[in-house]
C-alpha cells in the first residue's frame, strides 16, 4: 500500500465520520422536532370542547339570523328572478317592436 493509497483512505474515514455526525444531528433534530409536535398538538378533549363550542356559536348566529346559507339561498333566489325578469322583458320588446 503506498502514500497514496494511505491518504485516500484517511480521506474517506474522515468524510465518512462527518456523514456520520450529520446523521446523528439530523436524527437528534427530528426527534426534538417530533417531541414539540406532540406537545403542541390538539388532544381529542380540546378538539371535542373547540367543536361544541363551534357549534354553540353557529347555532347563535342562526338564531340570530346571521346565517351564511340563507343568506346565500336568499341572494341566489333574488338572480334567479332577475334573470326571469330580464328574460321576459325581452321577449315582450321583442314581440312588441317586431
Amino acid at each position: 500500500m503506498n502514500e497514496n493509497d494511505h491518504d485516500l483512505l484517511i480521506q474517506i474515514a474522515t468524510k465518512l465520520d462527518r456523514a456520520i455526525q450529520d446523521i446523528k444531528e439530523l436524527k437528534d433534530n427530528v426527534a426534538a422536532r417530533v417531541s414539540a409536535l406532540e406537545n403542541e398538538k390538539l388532544d381529542r378533549t380540546e378538539y371535542d370542547s373547540y367543536i361544541k363550542d363551534h357549534d354553540i356559536a353557529h347555532r347563535a348566529l342562526i338564531s340570530q339570523g346571521l346565517d351564511h346559507e340563507k343568506r346565500i339561498r336568499f341572494v341566489e333566489r333574488l338572480t334567479y328572478l332577475f334573470i326571469g325578469a330580464m328574460t321576459l322583458l325581452e321577449v315582450i320588446l321583442k314581440l312588441y317592436f317586431h
